[in-house]
């Protein structure tokens, strides 16, 4: 049996992106099996660049050590403190492991078989695959069911809002200004989905919005199945709040033309990101005007395993 690793410390946001491709990967695969490895290094090689760790396993845990013994036949790693084990493995092994590091890795991309990165981390390299935004994955069957689950009768354009953030501040100010923009949109059905982090009286706003236009409203609060992914499968078009990148690549996957909505505040970061969209023609900043014409193909995460798939087969031949 093939075992898949998704290797991290742990952290939401990364350990999500390695489970992705993991999945993605496994789709090829179909009696692989992927197993979640979480990682907490200590002190003191956690403060050295990852090339110059000396001892990696000496850093874990003892209980963290052992998983160690038996290593994947794939490793799919992702975080800065990933790189030590996975640059141990890869010299460990060999041709033995397929290596593939998500996200700039900060050291040469041909220490590994291969890097996934965001455009706008703009990483170069004969083995590195570009994304736009970070890693999202949804199977063929969990897209088809949840396409399935809506009946859709007319256009549909969804509304992704977010909410306060080291970065952004939703106010309520802005959520007025959104809302009568909304107003004059015409000819599409809309489906409006907040956010835990999304401030109480914005969510309120726009859910006396949608109840008056006879809209769908969705908030985590709610209970019950959540439509996100059945919204985002039907949907023709996007308007999402400007501080999430998961709820960005979550409608970069489907290929949906993205309007993003700006909030208060901003960072360095977040404009690289935009700019990525923007230039790859799958967004634009919205400001009464809709974008519905995307220049791009759905996300290209399925083709990217698709290749490194490929890849892995070889020396098994």
């Amino acid at each position: 049996m093939t075992t898949i690793w998704a290797l991290s410390d742990g952290r939401a946001g990364i350990e999500k992106q390695a489970v992705a491709f993991a999945n993605a990967i496994k789709e090829f695969i179909p009696d692989a099996e992927i197993k979640i490895v979480k990682i907490s290094p200590e002190a003191p090689q956690v403060f050295l660049p990852p090339e110059m760790w000396p001892f990696p396993l000496a850093a874990l845990p003892k209980e963290e050590r052992v998983v160690f013994d038996n290593p994947p036949d794939i490793l799919i790693a992702n975080g800065r403190r990933a790189i030590p084990y996975s640059l141990m493995l890869k010299k460990k092994l060999g041709g033995e492991i397929l290596t593939i590091q998500l996200q700039d890795p900060k050291v040469p991309s041909e220490k590994f078989d291969f890097v996934i990165a965001p455009k706008h981390d703009n990483v170069k390299g004969e083995n590195v695959y570009e994304t736009l935004g970070g890693l999202v994955y949804y199977s063929t069957a969990a897209i088809e069911t949840a396409r399935a689950k809506y009946e859709k009768n007319k256009p549909l354009a969804i509304v992704v809002l977010g909410g306060d953030s080291k970065t952004h501040k939703f106010t309520e100010g802005r959520a007025s200004e959104i809302i009568a923009q909304l107003k004059l949109l015409v000819g599409y059905h809309v489906c409006i989905t907040t956010s835990r982090r999304t401030p109480p009286k914005v969510e309120y706003a726009f859910e006396r919005f949608a109840r008056a236009k006879n809209y769908e409203f969705y908030t985590p609060e709610t209970g019950g199945d959540n439509p996100y992914l059945s919204w985002l499968a039907n949907a023709d078009i996007a308007f999402i709040t400007e501080d999430s990148a998961n709820m960005l690549s979550d409608a970069a996957f489907f290929g949906l033309p993205i309007n993003i909505l700006r909030l208060s505040g901003g960072s360095k970061k977040f404009d690289n990101l935009y700019q990525s969209f923007i230039q790859s023609g799958s967004a634009e900043f919205f400001n009464g005007k809709v974008f519905k014409n995307a220049n791009v193909m759905p996300n290209n995460i399925k083709s990217i395993a698709n290749d490194i798939f490929n890849h892995w087969q070889k020396p098994q031949n």
